[in-house]
């Protein structure tokens, strides 16, 4: 799917402008598993916090960082 349909509808902070194009393979909450193709999604756990990992996330390759 691409990123575009995927987001399609939703107001979002930030631009897609790079990454409208992108296919999307999975969409993870775990950084671990971020891979090109991935959207991660931060979330806020007990003993972490998925904020925290965003930037690795991206430097893995993630199309998106929600």
């Amino acid at each position: 799917m691409k990123a575009a349909a995927l987001f399609e509808g939703l107001s979002c902070e930030g631009s897609l402008a790079g990454a409208a194009g992108a296919e999307v393979e999975l969409v993870t909450i775990d950084s671990r598993k971020v891979r090109p193709g991935t959207v991660f999604v931060c979330t806020r756990g007990g003993s972490f916090d998925g904020h925290d990992f965003a930037r690795a996330a991206l430097a893995a390759g993630a199309v998106a960082v929600v």
